[in-house]
């Protein structure tokens, strides 16, 4: 899952350099509930799109594991790879102002705005790098504005990472 995860981030590691201001902050030292420790509440935030466990597979069979660096990419996140060749992260961040400062830094291309099964709207940034497509997904509502999804289709068609989106279980 090393190499997925690794995959998956590289559309955001150049400019990750150059945001390494971005403030963070640790997560609280309490003892975390459930079984993704840290990570629980990213678990807890898209149910049907991350597997229960770490051990289970989450939407369309995908592995999935938990990173904790608190750095740009977010305080705590999933990283996954499914058999479609989708590879997506779900990060939280304590202040959505970093998802901005996030989107920004990227220099995304065109945005397209849409709306969840349960209402939630969200705003979807297409960019690219290294001939890569990717989306990252923000979202407007109180319950979910501290979370992205960065998902990137690893050696797939245009398109592959937008019908993903459109059919991935996000929001109730």
């Amino acid at each position: 899952m090393t190499i997925a995860r690794t995959i998956a981030r590289s559309a955001l590691a150049a400019t990750a350099i150059g945001i390494s201001a971005l403030a963070t902050v640790s997560l609280a030292a309490a003892t975390p509930a459930g079984p993704w420790g840290n990570e629980q509440s990213v678990i807890d935030a898209f149910p049907e799109l991350l597997p229960a466990t770490p051990t289970e597979y989450g939407y369309h069979h995908a592995f999935c594991e938990a990173h904790t660096d608190t750095n740009s990419y977010g305080e705590a996140g999933v990283s996954c790879y499914d058999q479609g060749g989708i590879a997506f992260t779900v990060d939280e961040y304590t202040d959505p102002s970093q998802i901005d400062f996030l989107v920004r830094a990227l220099g995304s291309g065109s945005s397209t705005n849409g709306e969840l099964r349960d209402g939630t709207t969200f705003t979807a940034y297409n960019g690219e790098s290294d001939g890569q497509d990717f989306v990252i997904v923000t979202f407007d509502s109180v319950k979910l504005d501290n979370f992205t999804i960065f998902a990137a289709a690893i050696g797939g068609a245009p398109g592959d990472v937008e019908a993903w989106l459109a059919d991935a279980p996000i929001g109730g």
